[in-house]
Formats: C-alpha cells, structure tokens, sequence
C-alpha cells in the first residue's frame, strides 16, 4: 500500500466476507461446530464462535484477511482503529466474555485457498509491546480518519501461533 492509498473500510469487510467460507470450512474441518457471532459478541471483535465437544468453553474468532501480506511477508496489526476518536484497535481488544479470543489471519492463495495463521489474543497483546521496540508504526488512511498498527514478519506471527496451516478453495 503507498502513502498515497487511501483503505476503505467496506472494501475491506467485502474481501473478509468473501474469504470467510472458506476460513470457516478450515475451522469445521477441525472438529468445531462454528456460527456467526451476536452484535454484542462482534462488537468485542468476534466474527465467529466455536464449539467443540473436548473445550470447556467455546473459542472466540476474529478473521483478519491480509491481501498484501502474500507478497509483503508481513501481517497488519492494527492498534487504533480510528485516529480521531481513538478507537482501539482489534489486536488490544481483551478477550470477550464467551470465552478465550484467537486471531485468525487468512492470506489469499493463487486459486481461492488462504494460509491460515491462528493466535491467541493474549499472547497477541503479550508481543505489543516488543514488536512497537522492532516494528515503526504504521499509518494507514481512510477516507476520513486513520487506522494506526505495525507490518510484524509473518515467521514472527507464526511462531507465536498456536495452529498455522492451510485451507483450501471452497467451490
């Protein structure tokens, strides 16, 4: 992205929704039962809840799909969500109350698939503080505020990560 790019929000969520089929396919495929997080749940940074039969308590997950991490190496981390009103930023929300918070990043493959890179949240917000020591903050513009965060090292992500794998093209 050049200084000059100016990120849309809508865009963004467009290209989440159409890679979330197959992020959720990747999720079943696991064992879980998955459905789509409440308002109040997805005001917490939820996309989707899942279930399985071996976990006290339901895993909460946030998709994140980065485009330009597949020539980049890197991943997006964002830390303010909206530089006027100061909204924080997904990768400092705390874990909502349905259960424990996981990250899980998708980036988009030749021919549909996506590479799937899974975090905990709290370990997430354990490396905050290390990577603004390594990372300059980034400063990404939308058309009326700016969204705040760091490009971290995929590798670096992955191996904080508790699953990294690979989902293939839902058709």
């Amino acid at each position: 992205m050049t200084a000059a790019t100016v990120h849309r929000y809508a865009d963004c969520l467009e290209v989440e929704q159409a890679h979330a089929p197959t992020a959720r396919r990747w999720l079943e495929a696991r064992g879980y039962r998955v459905r789509d997080a409440t308002r109040h749940e997805q005001a917490a940074g939820v996309d989707v809840v899942c279930y399985r039969s071996d976990l006290r308590r339901p895993r909460c997950v946030d998709y994140k799909v980065d485009q330009a991490s597949a020539h980049t190496g890197r991943l997006f981390v964002e830390l303010v969500s909206n530089d006027r009103r100061q909204s924080p930023g997904w990768a400092t929300l705390p874990d909502p109350p349905t259960g424990p918070g996981f990250v899980m990043w998708c980036t988009p493959l030749d021919g549909g698939a996506l590479r799937v890179v899974v975090l905990r949240r709290s370990v997430l917000r354990s490396a905050l503080a290390g990577w603004a020591e390594r990372y300059p903050e980034r400063r990404v513009r939308n058309p009326h505020y700016t969204t705040l965060g760091r490009a971290v090292p995929r590798r670096e992500v992955e191996r904080l990560a508790c699953v990294v794998g690979h989902a293939p093209p839902v058709h």
